[in-house]
């Protein structure tokens, strides 16, 4: 095997080692982070943390590898959605702490966001122009669900319904993935 292919031979008989490169090359870490990791679905929580409106769930997304800070949240209308928890304005965590809100809040400049990421205000900015506009919202992160896990993609590769397919292909077991549901309807995954 070269070091520059890694190749799979479907002969279980031909199976070789990766070199050890896969293992401690910063650039090949990078390229399998960015390629693989955050294109593809990753766990993120069990829903039970985000089980009624207004209910908040921040969490790091792959620590030691994408290190990305997203939150979970069951907004007003009672739909799951995850969202980037970087403020859009000087990049401050926008939630410290799991809870109930009613609104997110940046602690650096005061920036408030609905549950669904949407702008909402900033003090003393009320009479700007142009302002705010859809780059001030928080962005949204792809999200599916597996029973009642949680699944999140930064950049997915294929829709989880897609993912969700193929895998039933394989295993029954897989053939209950959805998007998120709320207790009355489909959640909004965009």
């Amino acid at each position: 095997m070269s070091d520059a292919v890694f190749e799979i031979d479907p002969d279980i008989r031909l199976a070789r080692t990766l070199p050890a490169r896969v293992y401690s090359d910063p650039d090949l870490f990078r390229a399998q982070r960015d390629s693989v990791f955050a294109r593809t679905w990753q766990y993120a929580a069990h829903d039970d943390l985000v089980k009624v409106p207004g209910q908040v769930f921040p969490f790091t997304l792959l620590p030691g590898a994408l290190d990305e800070p997203l939150v979970l949240t069951r907004d007003l209308s009672d739909q799951i959605r995850c969202l980037s928890n970087v403020c859009t304005h000087r990049g401050t965590v926008v939630v410290e702490g799991a809870g109930h809100e009613q609104q997110l809040r940046c602690r650096y400049h005061g920036r408030r966001f609905t549950l669904d990421g949407r702008f909402h205000s900033m003090p003393e900015f009320e009479g700007a122009t142009n302002f705010p506009s859809p780059a001030d919202d928080l962005p949204q992160v792809g999200l599916g669900a597996w029973e009642r896990f949680l699944m999140v993609s930064l950049a997915p590769a294929m829709p989880f319904e897609g993912r969700s397919r193929r895998c039933a292909r394989v295993s029954p077991d897989f053939r209950s993935m959805r998007s998120p549901t709320t207790r009355r309807g489909p959640a909004s995954t965009s």
